[in-house]
């Protein structure tokens, strides 16, 4: 039990994890929001990456996506010159509001569920 324990645990719980303060957020424009956290998984410890990408037209309601292409899990960019979000690895196109705008991707980009709290925008990590 001993030796076989930690890979049998959940180590990993969800994670609140604050992006910043809403009052900071650009209007009609994704808001890149780089984060890291350790992961646990049995005996090995990684770190998880990313960017989160808040989008707002009116600043009450907030969308955060993930910069997770859902094609090939490749990370996607937004470019300012195109107003959209492209995937480097197949050419994804997904629209500021993360729908899907070319083929290949089967669906749009993946959302946080997110919270505002003493002005801050946090996000929950899985």
């Amino acid at each position: 039990g001993y030796l076989v324990s930690p890979g049998l645990k959940l180590q990993n719980k969800p994670l609140w994890l604050t992006l910043g303060p809403v009052a900071g957020l650009v209007f009609d424009k994704p808001n890149g929001f780089p984060y890291a956290r350790k992961i646990r998984d049995g005996w090995t410890e990684t770190t998880q990456t990313g960017v989160a990408y808040a989008v707002t037209h009116d600043g009450q309601n907030i969308k955060v996506f993930s910069d997770v292409c859902t094609q090939l899990v490749c990370r996607v960019a937004w470019h300012e010159n195109r107003e959209m979000f492209i995937s480097p690895c197949h050419d994804g196109i997904f629209s500021i509001d993360g729908k899907v705008l070319g083929d290949p991707p089967p669906r749009p980009l993946d959302q946080f569920q997110t919270k505002i709290e003493n002005g801050q925008l946090q996000i929950l990590l899985a």
